[in-house]
């Protein structure tokens, strides 16, 4: 029993550097799903912002610091790669996990010119949901990193223009 504890601990744990968690913007209609989204990432230990519509998600962006956005393909009003593109207006590098019920096949099209951005198709089990914003989160940060180094070897001075 321990030891079943133990993975399902290791399953859930964070990479050193994201230990402090960040703030998640989880964007779906349907509520259950948010809902179970929302507890998976908090046992992850990151903060997590609920919107039920791309409007509300805008609004949410655009008020204060996001890291990451999971969203569903399918919302009411602007689907989810639509109000991503218009997130990436104010925050060019806004890391993203894009959910939908369809195949990537279907869906492709919509986001496939959405760089940072990963698929899951659901119902993905909540471990590689987590695994998905964890890798993410790891990826946006290594990127952010990159490009304070390179501004610093530029012009001596960090990038203000990366967003965080």
């Amino acid at each position: 029993m321990a030891d079943r504890a133990e993975k399902a601990g290791a399953a859930w744990a964070l990479p050193v550097d994201l230990a402090d968690g960040a703030r998640i913007l989880l964007v779906d209609d349907d509520a259950p799903f948010r809902r179970l989204a929302a507890r998976a990432l908090s046992a992850c230990g990151h903060v997590v912002i609920e919107a039920e519509n791309a409007e509300a998600a805008l609004d949410i962006v655009r008020s204060g610091p996001v890291d990451l956005a999971v969203t569903d393909v399918a919302l009411p009003g602007l689907d989810g790669p639509d109000w991503l593109r218009e997130a990436r207006r104010d925050r060019p590098n806004l890391p993203a996990v894009i959910v939908s019920g369809y195949q990537e096949s279907v869906v492709a099209g919509r986001f496939a010119r959405i760089p940072g951005s990963v698929f899951l198709e659901k119902p993905a089990p909540l471990e590689r949901l987590t695994r998905a914003v964890r890798t993410e989160l790891a990826r946006a940060e290594a990127a952010q990193r990159l490009a304070q180094r390179l501004a610093q070897q530029g012009n001596g001075s960090p990038s203000s223009g990366v967003a965080s």
